[in-house]
């Protein structure tokens, strides 16, 4: 019962609050007309990844998957629209959030709605969520350079990485009740980079000015 019940429903309340942990974040860097050491790029990222998983839900009919995941979609196009409305994010930023938006419109019509690959759209649709998953994961250590160049954490959003850890515990928990390894396999990878991010947090503080 904690396992299949317990868990997931902790999970899907922890879910949204990684999802929501840079929303104080963005609203401080609209107020200040400056994205500072903000990463973005974990953004675009979560909208695939939201999107991918509320597929993934349809696919098994899964509750807990779509209850996590669904309000987490939402909150990623605002953080998006947000920080492109402000004009503050570079184009790069615009594009990899239209890439991932056009990646993942073509995979669900063509594996929803086309039924290519008929009868393996559980499978398929796993899969890429999959890499969707440790790409939102790790997106944070594209700035490993800049936190030993720097020696500082600035660019490594501490809320979100710890509510990662915390996040991915619950569900790692819930994908071996389920002995699902599409759920366990990539949050077992989450964890991992999440404590490695933490440990760049402990041995390069952030400064009070980021």
């Amino acid at each position: 019962i904690i396992s299949e019940y317990v868990c997931p429903s902790l999970g899907c309340f922890i879910a949204s609050a990684v999802f929501a942990a840079p929303i104080h974040d963005l609203s401080k860097a609209l107020k200040l007309g400056s994205l500072g050491n903000l990463n973005t790029v974990p953004w675009s990222i979560m909208t695939g990844n939201c999107l991918g998983w509320c597929s993934y839900a349809y696919c098994t009919n899964d509750p807990f998957v779509l209850a996590a995941n669904l309000p987490g979609l939402i909150l990623s196009f605002w953080l998006n629209i947000g920080a492109a409305n402000s004009s503050l994010t570079s184009s790069s930023q615009d594009v990899l959030f239209l890439r991932v938006i056009s990646i993942w419109s073509i995979i669900i019509v063509c594996v929803g709605w086309l039924g290519i690959l008929h009868g393996y759209e559980q499978k398929i649709i796993g899969i890429l969520v999959n890499i969707n998953l440790i790409f939102f994961y790790g997106a944070p250590l594209q700035t490993m350079k800049t936190v030993f160049e720097t020696k500082s954490s600035n660019s490594i959003h501490t809320p979100t990485v710890t509510m990662n850890v915390i996040n991915a515990i619950f569900w790692i928990s819930y994908g071996l009740a389920k002995n699902d390894i599409i759920i366990y396999g990539p949050n077992g990878i989450g964890l991992l980079l999440g404590i490695t991010q933490g440990t760049l947090c402990l041995i390069y503080s952030s400064s009070s000015s980021s």
